[in-house]
């Protein structure tokens, strides 16, 4: 499973007060604009997501009565244990949850869910430590995050920039 998270370092946050806007202090997952993709073999599925703090994200439609989901295209697939997940949305965000794609940098915010038997907690969650009742709690292809290390990661890029590609990533 993949997770693709996108959102724009230049870009206006909700007004304090807002009922976008988080109740505690910002963390960098605060209001974050997610394009969230599963597959399965040929089959997929990939939705446009928001969320306002640390908590799960949800459907752009949750946090408005006009919200949608913005993409206009999106196809995936796995193989061999890889993830492929391809999306298009316009570059102009015409809602309060999704944040335009400029011209500029842009932090782009990646993560993978936990696999079975290969949990990443820090520090030690009680999965770990043989203290829980239920032990599958992250099932296969079920959208729940709490992973670290090279489960996650984040770079800097402009989209309308030249591409620049080492060997290795051109083997995907």
């Amino acid at each position: 499973m993949l997770t693709k998270f996108i959102r724009t370092r230049e870009a206006s946050l909700p007004t304090p007060g807002h009922k976008y806007t988080p109740k505690h202090d910002f963390n960098p997952m605060d209001c974050t604009d997610i394009i969230i993709g599963t597959a399965r073999g040929t089959s997929y599925r990939i939705g446009d997501y928001y969320t306002r703090d640390r908590s799960t994200p949800r459907k752009d439609a949750y946090w408005d009565d006009n919200g949608r989901d913005s993409l206009t295209a999106a196809f995936g697939y796995e193989r061999d244990g890889v993830t492929t997940i391809l999306f298009r949305r316009k570059l102009a965000a015409n809602e309060p949850t999704d944040h335009e794609i400029r011209n500029g940098n842009m932090q782009v915010i990646w993560a993978k869910g936990q696999e079975p038997g290969k949990y990443i907690h820090q520090p030690a969650s009680g999965i770990e430590k043989a203290k829980v009742g239920v032990k599958d709690f992250y099932k296969v292809d079920e959208l729940k995050y709490h992973g670290h290390g090279m489960q996650r990661g984040a770079v800097t890029m402009n989209f309308f920039g030249e591409i620049i590609c080492s060997a290795s990533a051109r083997d995907y």
